[in-house]
């Protein structure tokens, strides 16, 4: 279940109504890699195989081309990979808590990837916002998409980081090169989200809402275009403006 109607009394222009009013779903995931536990996160209860795909793929433990075994039973998702596995640190577990994913050293920056306009990214952002989220009923998730000269494929979470995790795992799921492309957030963009874009190299990501210092700081060592607020016909880029041709 996604949402449920709950009792509300709504107060408007000094009248009170009772009504229904959909609310969304919370669910919790214990993730287990190689029967050891990786993380328990809250989550919208869609796209889990997407999600565990970019949560392993993001902190390293999947390689490029290797297919994870994944088994939902509740709130239980068992993985089974083909090697050793040593679990390294828990994933933060509530979605506001500062993340601390260390950066290989070995990382290079990005490579420039295709020369975008802010007009093509602005037009993007505008099919990103009309893409049928259940935030449009709730306003209680967050949206992520993964863009080229289209929106590919796009996820919804209560979680902003589950949310992008969903998108890079449908990536990684369809073979996908997301080099040649960006990631459309609606939420903040904070430095785990800049590591998410430099590990698994996305050049670009575009959010509706603002970015963090750190994630710029990170975003301009790294090579990764940040842009915010986008929205109607303005947007704010940050880091690497080049990429659009600024």
């Amino acid at each position: 279940m996604i949402k449920k109607e709950f009792p509300i009394i709504r107060y408007d222009h000094g009248r009170a109504e009772s009504r229904m009013d959909p609310v969304i779903c919370e669910s919790w995931l214990s993730v287990y890699l190689n029967d050891q536990l990786l993380t328990e996160i809250p989550v919208t209860n869609r796209d889990l195989p997407d999600l565990v795909t970019g949560i392993l793929y993001t902190e390293g433990y999947l390689r490029p081309s290797e297919i994870p075994v994944i088994k939902l039973d509740g709130s239980l998702c068992r993985v089974t990979l083909d090697r050793s596995i040593q679990i390294r640190t828990l994933r933060d577990q509530v979605d506001c808590a500062s993340s601390r994913i260390e950066l290989d050293e070995t990382i290079i920056p990005l490579q420039p990837g295709p020369l975008r306009t802010p007009d093509d990214i602005l037009s993007l952002t505008a099919a990103f916002q009309k893409l049928p989220s259940v935030y449009h009923e709730t306003g209680g998730v967050h949206m992520a998409a993964y863009g080229e000269d289209q929106i590919e494929f796009w996820a919804d979470d209560i979680s902003r980081r589950n949310a992008v995790d969903k998108v890079i795992g449908k990536g990684f799921l369809g073979g996908v090169d997301l080099s040649r492309g960006l990631i459309i957030t609606s939420g903040r963009i904070s430095s785990d989200l800049v590591l998410r874009m430099v590990k698994v190299g996305i050049p670009l990501i575009v959010s509706l809402s603002a970015p963090t210092d750190t994630a710029l700081e990170l975003a301009s060592s790294y090579g990764v275009t940040v842009c915010g607020f986008a929205r109607g016909l303005r947007i704010n880029v940050y880091t690497q403006g080049d990429r659009l041709g600024l």
